[in-house]
């Protein structure tokens, strides 16, 4: 007969999760980029395009600039991961997103259908 230990449910101490540290290299490290500073806002993404930031195009149906709409009006606003192209809102299409939300534009039209935001 095989005797099984039982499985301990004791939390593993953190270092003894977390994968072996790497041995440092004989070799000379390029020195570091100092970061950007953080983007507050979308409208910096119409000006400067950057290669790290994956962009997107919102899907908003009736309710761009209204209090059901408010994650796209969000991502408009203050997105820092997506820079956004342009929002699919067929009731507002052809307006600017920034003049729909606060007044001044900022770039990113409203299109009518996906085929409008892709052409």
């Amino acid at each position: 007969m095989t005797i099984v230990s039982p499985i301990s449910l004791r939390a593993r101490p953190y270092s003894a999760q977390a994968p072996p540290a790497a041995a440092p290299s004989s070799r000379s490290r390029p020195p570091l980029v100092p970061p950007e500073p953080p983007l507050h806002n979308a409208h910096t993404f119409v000006t400067r395009a950057r290669a790290n930031i994956a962009t997107a195009i919102v899907y908003c149906e009736g309710q761009f600039g209204d209090i059901d709409g408010k994650t796209a009006n969000g991502l408009i606003r203050h997105s820092e991961k997506y820079a956004v192209l342009s929002v699919i809102d067929s009731r507002q299409a052809g307006q600017d997103t920034g003049t729909i939300l606060d007044g001044s534009a900022n770039g990113i039209p409203v299109c009518r259908d996906l085929s409008d935001a892709l052409s």
